[in-house]
């Protein structure tokens, strides 16, 4: 279980929540965690962040760097 924790935490990128205007709205630690405060559905989160869809529930999202 260390083990998976470990290799969970390691693969997680934060993650930045826009509105259609460009403004930021939040921060989250990682997909997962934005996912579980908005209710949207993980991979379509990271499919915005990763520029293949453009937005999800009418909010854009970002990797930061």
């Amino acid at each position: 279980p260390a083990i998976r924790i470990r290799m969970l935490k390691a693969k997680t990128r934060p993650v930045i929540q826009y509105d259609s205007q460009g403004r930021k709205i939040r921060e989250f630690k990682s997909v997962n965690e934005a996912a579980a405060a908005t209710g949207n559905v993980p991979g379509n989160i990271s499919s915005v962040a990763r520029g293949n869809l453009k937005h999800t529930k009418g909010t854009y999202w970002k990797y930061d760097q």
